[in-house]
């Protein structure tokens, strides 16, 4: 152990320091046993000098909803163009029926484009949300950003530093986007990026079955439509049912949408605070 925290290894990593004895001629021990060592010694982990940060922790944020239109969440994702070129897609989602109630793709991502956005998210939706979700990105923590969100009656909520976990439906959302059969390695220009990304949020929007929604469409949830779409799959899986009753083991049911949608929250914590 003294060996490996000598001045001329103390600051390489255990396989490195092995391999550079073993080079100079020294075989003291085999680089399991090294590793043995450090690990008894409590060395093994990342050696390099951590950010400990001086401020208080951020807290989690713990977000629920129970109808559309009091939970948005929103970010900005990069789509590659031709050549070097990149642009940005800024997206606002409905937590609770996966909606996507705003959306522009743009060259920079700015707060005077986050502004109008969100301005016309709520203008488009004829409602904003109790609550604005989203990382910690410039645009917005940006101070017009806050400004709007005031005069719109919107509070604003926040991931905690790096932690993707705590914006999961907009990551989630990127990967449908971009996990598509269709979506095009690169788009021509940003007028080719603005007409795909809408006809995907129309088309999205009307006809994607969410999982997360017991596989009803966004505009369904959104709309409260969920009753009449789930009585009609009912009543194609009574006449299924009806035909084939061999086939079942128990009549199907249609399941409702979930009743409840959020972040970082827990069944028992909806109880607690319904």
């Amino acid at each position: 152990m003294v060996l490996l925290n000598s001045q001329e290894y103390a600051n390489l990593s255990v396989t490195q320091a092995y391999y550079r004895m073993l080079d100079a001629g020294h075989c003291f021990f085999s680089i399991a046993a090294a590793h043995r060592i450090v690990a008894r010694n409590g060395q093994n982990g990342d050696r390099r000098e951590q950010r400990t940060g001086t401020g208080p922790k951020r807290a989690k944020p713990i977000l629920h909803a129970t109808a559309p239109n009091q939970l948005w969440t929103w970010d900005i994702t990069m789509l590659h163009g031709p050549g070097k070129h990149t642009y940005r897609l800024y997206t606002i989602l409905d937590v609770f029926s996966r909606k996507v109630v705003g959306h522009r793709v743009e060259h920079t991502e700015t707060a005077a484009l986050a502004a109008a956005l969100i301005k016309g998210a709520v203008t488009e939706n004829r409602q904003h949300p109790a609550v604005l979700h989203a990382d910690n990105g410039a645009p917005m923590r940006a101070g017009s950003t806050l400004q709007l969100a005031q005069s719109l009656g919107i509070t604003l909520s926040y991931s905690r530093p790096r932690v993707s976990d705590d914006n999961p439906y907009s990551e989630s959302l990127f990967k449908t986007v971009k996990y598509d059969l269709d979506f095009p390695r690169r788009f021509q220009d940003l007028q080719h990026a603005r007409e795909y990304m809408a006809a995907f949020f129309a088309d999205y929007n009307a006809n994607h079955c969410h999982s997360g929604l017991n596989y009803y469409t966004p505009d369904t949830v959104h709309e409260g439509r969920v009753d009449q779409a789930r009585r009609r799959r009912q009543t194609t899986l009574n006449a299924c049912h009806a035909r084939h009753p061999h086939r079942y083991r128990n009549k199907p049911t249609a399941p409702a949408a979930p009743a409840n949608a959020g972040i970082n929250y827990t069944t028992n914590q909806l109880s607690q605070t319904a």
